[in-house]
């Protein structure tokens, strides 16, 4: 099984992530390098991600080419 979420119209799927302590409003990136997004409890480091339609990517490739900053939501 993979987890995966949608970011915009895309699903992206998770294929190697990490549990973090950092705590924050679910969705928010709380970090860019590694890409950490707050979860309900805790946070998820993102470290290899698929975005649909695309190859697989760290994490802080994928955020680089969506321009996040720190404190933007995943919705």
């Amino acid at each position: 099984p993979v987890a995966s979420f949608v970011c915009g119209e895309k699903r992206v799927k998770v294929l190697r992530s990490t549990v973090r302590e950092e705590t924050g409003v679910p969705g928010t990136v709380l970090c860019l390098k590694p890409l950490v997004v707050a979860c309900e409890n805790g946070s998820l480091c993102l470290e290899e991600v698929v975005p649909e339609g695309s190859r697989p990517m760290s994490g802080e490739v994928w955020a680089m080419g969506r321009r996040f900053a720190l404190g933007d939501r995943i919705e």
